[in-house]
């Protein structure tokens, strides 16, 4: 089975880089370029089978370290125009996850406003992450495969391969024996909302990533193209649910303060974010909560690392509301 787990970071990463600047005129011009961290995701470990992988048999809040270094192409519909891109991604992610484990199921919470995810097959295997259908995408004339290790206890790695290149590694490490996420704060007022000021319950995550097109023209001019992406985001206990807070950027991260604008915009991209914030308070359901788009307003970085963040924020929405408040979020 691919687990949502999944959905959250490959997704986050791949289509949301890649996709996200050839629709109406391109993403970053690349001049914020991701630097590869061989921190990121480590070279430790003893090989073993996939039986011996039990990474979700184990309760605790586990962050998930996601690396692809690779080569991809894909057919973009643009109008009545199909165009081929080839291309090449550099990328990371961190997200963590609640994973309890109880006699007869498994449930899985993860650092955003949906609800949780019951797990009946506790097995993580390779084609969870990248599986025979991504290897066109991938542009791996091979089948793509998968090495397991155990670093410790508390550690898991998955590494993918299109032949002797390895184009992918996740990374799974235990941060807490008890699952519940306790691993920043988040605090605001909203004159519609009720006010939220959390220190427990709170979790968060970041992304970004680097993107190289090649594209066919079509006649219509469209020129290669370079881009960045990146992405924080912070959730928490709101109500009877949960509420989270996704920020993206055309660029590396860096401290300082950023335009909150209702579409990111290439020329701007030095000093604009985009806000959506999401919660089941507002509307929909757990499994696909309303979200309130940012339309102006202030986010200002305070600290940014691969796996922490801090912040404060004054955001007004497209149905009138503000929010004023205050993150920070530690994943190490």
């Amino acid at each position: 089975m691919q687990h949502r787990l999944w959905t959250t970071t490959f997704t986050y990463l791949c289509l949301a880089s890649a996709l996200g600047l050839t629709g109406c005129g391109g993403g970053g011009d690349g001049e914020d370029t991701v630097s590869k961290d061989p921190g990121r995701t480590s070279t430790l470990g003893t090989e073993v089978s996939l039986n011996d992988f039990d990474l979700l048999t184990k309760s605790g809040v586990w962050r998930t370290d996601v690396d692809l270094d690779t080569d991809f192409i894909f057919d973009f519909e643009y109008g009545s125009n199909v165009f081929h891109i080839d291309g090449y991604m550099l990328a990371f992610s961190t997200v963590v996850s609640e994973i309890n484990v109880g006699a007869s199921a498994t449930t899985v919470s993860y650092c955003d406003a949906s609800g949780s995810e019951l797990v009946t097959d506790t097995t993580v295997n390779g084609e969870d992450f990248i599986g025979e259908e991504d290897a066109n995408f991938f542009n791996c004339n091979s089948a793509i495969t998968s090495s397991y290790f155990v670093v410790s206890d508390s550690q898991y790695r998955i590494e993918m391969h299109c032949g002797s290149d390895r184009i992918g590694a996740v990374e799974m490490r235990q941060l807490s024996a008890t699952p519940t996420f306790n691993q920043g704060t988040l605090s605001f007022g909203s004159d519609q909302y009720n006010d939220l000021d959390a220190s427990a319950g709170v979790c968060g995550g970041t992304a970004d990533s680097y993107v190289e097109l090649t594209l066919s023209d079509q006649g219509l001019g469209l020129e290669d193209d370079t881009a960045t992406y990146a992405a924080v985001n912070v959730a928490a206990p709101y109500g009877d649910s949960q509420i989270n807070f996704a920020f993206s950027f055309l660029r590396t991260v860096t401290p300082g303060t950023y335009s909150i604008v209702s579409a990111l915009e290439i020329e701007n991209e030095a000093n604009q974010t985009a806000v959506n914030i999401s919660s089941p308070e507002f509307g929909g359901s757990d499994a696909a909560p309303d979200a309130l788009k940012g339309i102006s307003g202030s986010l200002s970085i305070i600290s940014i690392a691969d796996r922490q963040a801090s912040g404060t924020f004054d955001i007004a929405t497209g149905n009138g509301t503000n929010f004023n408040g205050s993150f920070s979020f530690n994943l190490e």
